[in-house]
């Protein structure tokens, strides 16, 4: 071995190598370059070594044949420093982008500077390299201190060149030579939040497997390494990358860490519309919670309201609470108004509340948005699962009001068929579903509410009833309504007798009246006439607060009851 002492042409102390007899001065040059910190010594292409009398060295010469070497001594050069050349420079930038290596060593040899930047971007030849995924010559200007975290005017560093073509060789010679797989650009990008953003899972897994990009979850790095991973899963979800979302999963990137927006990887992913049933599998099996609320609505509410039906399914089928509510609506109410009937069945057994209103009203339940839309099979399924077919929605109507003020008779049927009541009325109108259809005409209603035993007889809160109503409507809807009347059809006869003069509708009205009173026939109506006080006849209508018959009403009552039977003392009202 011989040791080589280098001096500054002023004499100072530069360096001590110890080389092999046989090194060359080009051996030196290197030695000076690695053994030095990059900054206090020139590349080798710009260093001259002076020995004595002999001048400048050849890169060539050999130590041990230098004529005056004393093998025993201390041998002493002089280092000389050459400016870089900038023609060199654009030539040696040029000759990386095209990736002729010989024209990279021409440039070098007229010494061009490694880390020369173009004015008009800041591109240096290692950019212009790994742009092109030159591999051979991004080894050649690492060899010879090509600096790989220099950026250009946008921040962007060699390594990010290379991750954005998808050099994966590039990368790999980057990664190794210890360039930065961390480091962003001037608008804060990382090389990983970028390869997330394309979709490039191999780039992704080398700048994580190579380039120390990881990681990305709470055990290695905290909280800012359960951040790092949200950015990135939140930068793939964004451009609809399903497989660098999975393999940031698989690195135990966090899928329900949280932020100041306070929205979830899946969340967003149904929001933005970029939720498909692969992604939600991916992110759910990653644990991500399918219940995570942002501002109120859930994963699954939200995929509903934006009609994605197959993600909402989805969600089911990974244990989201389908009771969770939001926006006054709850996930079987939007269900149901839409008409999804299959949806509606995956709902129900995951135990959603059949009878739950949405909060809005807090009145219109699952059922109630199924009628309004005329889902019939929707509606048959909610009732099947236990949804209540008399409980009532928005102004106290109940499904069956509801079908009947539509016109749907294959509703009405339905909700007949599972045990609606046919007499219950709204509250506070007091209608009926057969008054709805008796005042609409629908008589294919009209049959179905009176084959179920519906009151034509029960008015609503002006005193009007369907009967009084089926006057004005058709001749089939009266007949209808006749059939299934309680009154004695010899109390029509008998009222009719003695009011000649009255129209359908008075006589109807004066039916209604007397059935208030529970007066259903001719010896009811005969006993009431007969009886005095309390009981009179007037005195019942009015306790019932009915008008009462006026003197000339029931002196014509009286006339034809004489003439029914041979004995009745007048009552306390009657005028004799």
């Amino acid at each position: 071995m011989q040791e080589v002492v280098v001096r500054s042409l002023a004499g100072e102390h530069i360096a001590t190598l110890s080389l092999a007899k046989s090194a060359t001065v080009w051996s030196v040059k290197q030695r000076l370059r690695d053994s030095l910190h990059p900054a206090s010594v020139a590349s080798p292409y710009c260093q001259q070594l002076v020995f004595g009398d002999q001048g400048v060295l050849g890169d060539d010469d050999q130590l041990e044949r230098l004529p005056t070497l004393q093998l025993t001594e201390q041998l002493e050069l002089t280092l000389l420093t050459l400016p870089f050349e900038a023609s060199a420079g654009s030539a040696l930038v040029e000759a990386a982008s095209q990736g002729t290596q010989g024209k990279v060593e021409e440039a070098l040899r007229a010494r061009a500077d490694p880390n020369f930047t173009t004015p008009a971007d800041g591109t240096t030849a290692l950019h212009a390299a790994a742009l092109a995924g030159h591999e051979l010559v991004i080894d050649r200007l690492c060899e010879v201190q090509a600096s790989v975290d220099r950026t250009n005017w946008n921040g962007i560093t060699p390594l990010f060149a290379a991750a954005q073509q998808r050099h994966l060789g590039a990368l790999r010679r980057l990664c190794s030579a210890r360039a930065d797989a961390r480091r962003a650009t001037a608008r804060g990008t990382t090389p990983l939040l970028m390869a997330s953003r394309q979709g490039h899972v191999d780039v992704m897994a080398c700048l994580c497997e190579v380039g120390g990009a990881m990681p990305l979850h709470h055990n290695q790095q905290g909280s800012s390494g359960a951040a790092q991973g949200r950015a990135l899963l939140l930068a793939a979800i964004e451009a609809g990358r399903v497989g660098a979302v999975r393999y940031l999963c698989q690195a135990r990137a966090a899928p329900n860490a949280g932020g100041e927006d306070a929205v979830s990887p899946l969340l967003l992913a149904v929001q933005t519309g970029r939720a498909t049933r692969e992604l939600v599998s991916v992110l759910c099996a990653a644990r991500a919670d399918p219940d995570f609320r942002g501002e109120g609505a859930t994963p699954l509410l939200a995929a509903l309201l934006a009609g994605n039906m197959e993600v909402a399914g989805c969600l089911c089928d990974f244990n989201s609470d389908p009771n969770l509510a939001a926006a006054g609506v709850t996930p079987l109410c939007v269900a149901a108004e839409a008409g999804e009937e299959g949806l509606v069945l995956q709902l129900c057994r995951a135990r959603a509340d059949p009878n739950r209103p949405a909060p809005s009203d807090g009145s219109s339940t699952p059922l109630i948005f199924a009628v309004a839309q005329g889902h019939v099979g929707l509606a048959r399924s909610l009732c099947a699962a236990r949804a209540n077919p008399d409980q009532p929605g928005p102004e106290g109507a109940t499904p069956l009001l509801i079908a009947a003020c539509e016109g749907d008779e294959e509703m009405a049927q339905c909700l007949l068929g599972v045990g609606a009541s046919p007499n219950l009325a709204a509250s506070p109108q007091g209608i009926t579903p057969l008054f709805a259809a008796v005042r609409q005409g629908y008589t294919g209603i009209v049959r179905c509410l009176c084959k179920a035993r519906g009151d034509a007889n029960k008015a609503s809160a002006d005193g009007t009833s369907p009967w009084h109503l089926s006057w004005s409507s058709s001749d089939e809807i009266r007949a209808l309504l006749e059939q299934v009347r309680r009154f004695d059809p010899r109390l029509r006869a008998f009222l009719r007798s003695a009011k000649p003069d009255w129209a359908a509708a008075d006589l109807a009205q004066a039916e209604e009246k007397l059935q208030r009173i529970e007066i259903e026939t001719v010896p009811e109506l005969l006993l009431a006439l007969q009886c005095e006080g309390p009981e009179s006849l007037n005195s019942r209508l009015e306790k019932a607060h009915e008008k009462r018959f006026s003197a000339e009403t029931l002196r014509e009552l009286y006339r034809v009851a004489n003439q029914t039977v041979s004995r009745l003392t007048p009552c306390e009202n009657f005028p004799t």
